[in-house]
């Protein structure tokens, strides 16, 4: 029979650094997180903005697609009747 397999002891520096490592990522996770709670409504307003934005160059672009395939088709037909 072979003897369990026990995971390899970290030294106490290495445990160390690490507990503090962790320490420093959590703080700095809670602060942003603090910060993003407490400029939520400003954030919130600024993302709707460029959401709508977005929206409107979007319906813009389609406009403008619609209108020169539009413009397309009658410079076609216009060519046609001209015996072309």
């Amino acid at each position: 029979m072979r003897e369990p397999i026990t995971p390899p002891q970290l030294s106490p520096e290495i445990k160390q650094f690490f507990e503090r490592f962790i320490q420093v990522v959590t703080a700095t996770v809670r602060a942003i997180v603090q910060a993003v709670a407490k400029h939520y409504p400003a954030l919130r307003v600024i993302v709707e903005r460029e959401i709508a934005r977005r929206k409107r160059i979007a319906q813009l672009s389609y406009r403008k697609k619609k209108s020169q395939a539009k413009n397309w088709r009658k410079w076609r037909k216009r060519g046609r009747r001209t015996g072309r």
